[in-house]
């Protein structure tokens, strides 16, 4: 006999119905990933053949590069997003898709100058702000990178986010009592 917690269940066949109670959910959870491939390649189908009508929408283009992400086509979703501004150069929100892609391509300067047209439309999105933080702080432009995790810490100064990248920032910047406070901030949001 082992410790108490190894011993067999005190109404028998209770591990049984546990399993059986718990096999639902794990069946659930893979046939909703199965499912999601498919319903995705379906999506992407419809979506061309939408564009195909209407090639000046440039919603239509930002959706499908949205799709094409999702489905690690990091090139298709470029084109996509840089198609879809070339449309409508006044949707910030095509700006921040493409630069999230760039980003997660280490293409900094272009982050920068993607946020910076964003920001150019929209001033108040802190996610813009902290986007192009994280490109400066990449090209070593650490007082530039400062600035901008200063004013997205002031448009949103409860995102835990906001002030992890200016800790950050800071500790490179060799500003310890400063990365200190911020890291403080960060884990108390």
């Amino acid at each position: 006999t082992g410790p108490a917690l190894w011993r067999p269940p005190m109404f028998p066949g209770l591990r049984c119905r546990l399993i059986w109670a718990l096999l639902p959910v794990a069946v659930v959870t893979v046939c909703i990933g199965v499912d999601d491939i498919p319903a995705s390649d379906a999506q992407l189908a419809s979506l061309t053949a939408t564009l195909k009508a209407r090639p000046r929408d440039a919603a239509l283009w930002h959706d499908r590069g949205a799709l094409r992400l999702q489905q690690a086509d990091p090139a298709g979703a470029l084109a996509d997003f840089s198609e879809a501004i070339g449309l409508d150069p006044f949707r910030p929100e095509f700006f921040l898709s493409r630069a999230r892609l760039l980003a997660e391509m280490g293409r900094w300067s272009e982050v920068v100058a993607d946020t910076t047209g964003g920001i150019a439309l929209d001033p108040s999105q802190a996610e813009l702000f902290l986007l192009r933080a994280r490109a400066r702080t990449g090209l070593g432009q650490l007082d530039a990178a400062l600035a901008d995790a200063d004013r997205a810490v002031a448009l949103s100064p409860g995102r835990a986010e906001a002030h992890g990248a200016r800790a950050w920032i800071r500790l490179l910047r060799r500003d310890w009592p400063g990365a200190d406070a911020d890291a403080a901030a960060a884990l108390a949001k």
